[in-house]
């Protein structure tokens, strides 16, 4: 595709991060033989989590791609080969799975929500299984490439200064996953050279820097709790969620397949199915 010119693409930029009303949404970006890519597919086909942050070179290669698809489904209708029996089988199998889950998501996501109650329930009734296993600890961390950088930020740290506002301005691991913070962990959930030294020190220290293969780390213990700790609701109120959905979702899909045969006539074939049994091959032959 040939680049477009900045005021092109910073309209469509504009347009994208707000709601774009019907008839913007019918504005045609570029046509490929009898296809047409409008401004409403685009806003389809670029995922939400870009819209608000979307770049001309993200811009430019959804369009490009959409061009690249367009020019090889055009050539495979003049071919015939949406006419091909495995094809049609094909679309015919993708079309039932994509209605099942959808189906699915409504049916059962909708209504399997977990209340407030539930949740507080569960942990009363199982709490034994909400118990530290290990000596935890929650820390802060800072992670740079080389020794002489982590030496100058525990000097930082020693003389006074912030710890979230110095692993803001040098951590790699805030620079690529917005992470300062690190959750409670055991020494078997860390890389051995951070086990044998982290547990050593008390809550609120901050550690000398440590070398693992990820780099130079200096942490500081903001809390250390000891094995056979018990867990508060609100530290497992996440896990304990998704326990209950996913049991009351099975729960609910059990149901669901159980009336729906209620309604729906099923009949089986045994004497089919036996064959099948005695000679597994009649179901490569077909």
């Amino acid at each position: 595709m040939r680049r477009k010119n900045s005021a092109f693409i910073f309209l469509i930029l504009v347009i994208l991060s707000c709601s774009a009303p019907k008839q913007e949404e019918k504005k045609v970006i570029v046509t490929v033989g009898s296809g047409e890519l409008t401004l409403g597919t685009l806003n389809k086909e670029i995922p939400a989590f870009l819209k608000s942050a979307v770049t001309k070179e993200q811009i430019n290669n959804f369009i490009q791609q959409w061009i690249d698809t367009e020019l090889i489904y055009q050539n495979a209708l003049k071919r015939g080969m949406d006419l091909d029996p495995g094809f049609r089988y094909e679309l015919e199998k993708a079309k039932k799975e994509l209605l099942v889950r959808k189906y699915l998501d409504r049916v059962l996501i909708d209504e399997a929500g977990v209340t407030d109650e539930e949740m507080l329930k569960y942990y009363e009734d199982n709490k034994q299984s909400f118990i530290t296993n290990n000596e935890e600890i929650k820390a802060l961390q800072i992670l740079v490439s080389t020794r002489a950088e982590a030496n100058t930020v525990w000097q930082r740290l020693k003389n006074g200064e912030d710890f979230v506002k110095v692993a803001r301005e040098v951590s790699l691991d805030y620079a690529k996953n917005k992470r300062i913070e690190q959750g409670f962990f055991s020494k078997n959930e860390v890389v051995p050279e951070l086990a044998a030294r982290l547990f050593r020190y008390q809550e609120g220290s901050i550690t000398q820097p440590i070398k693992s293969d990820f780099g130079w780390h200096v942490f500081k213990i903001i809390k250390k709790r000891p094995k056979g700790f018990q867990k508060e609701l609100d530290e497992v109120r996440e896990e304990i969620n998704s326990r209950l959905f996913f049991s009351k979702s099975t729960q609910r899909y059990k149901s669901l397949i159980k009336d729906l045969g209620n309604k729906i006539r099923i009949k089986t074939n045994e004497n089919v199915i036996q064959e099948i049994y005695q000679d597994s091959t009649l179901i490569l032959k077909n």
